[in-house]
């Protein structure tokens, strides 16, 4: 069975599939890097602080908490459109992710 599972796997990423298309945003030295990230519906996006304070990525459509060093926290987009976001802790740091 797992050898079925394996050629699949291998049949599929031969034919150019991309299985996940996850997207990591970075927060350190006081900014989102990428400050804008574009995905597609379903895709996942991570905020990882790898700042050396607390961060609390927020929009009006998700909230992370407070993430503290090393900490991240996982979004799932399952509708198109442009979501702008901010630290609630730091409101000059800014980013959006355009769901495409």
């Amino acid at each position: 069975m797992r050898h079925r599972v394996l050629l699949a796997l291998i049949m599929l990423v031969a034919a150019g599939t991309v299985l996940a298309a996850d997207t990591t945003v970075s927060i350190r030295e006081g900014q989102f890097a990428p400050r804008r990230v574009r995905i597609k519906v379903g895709d996942t996006v991570t905020f990882r602080n790898d700042d050396d304070r607390d961060h609390r990525v927020q929009s009006d459509d998700f909230d992370s908490g407070n993430l503290k060093a090393g900490q991240s926290y996982d979004r799932r987009f399952t509708r198109k459109g442009t979501y702008p976001y901010r630290c609630a802790r730091h409101p000059r740091e800014t980013g959006s992710v355009v769901v495409e």
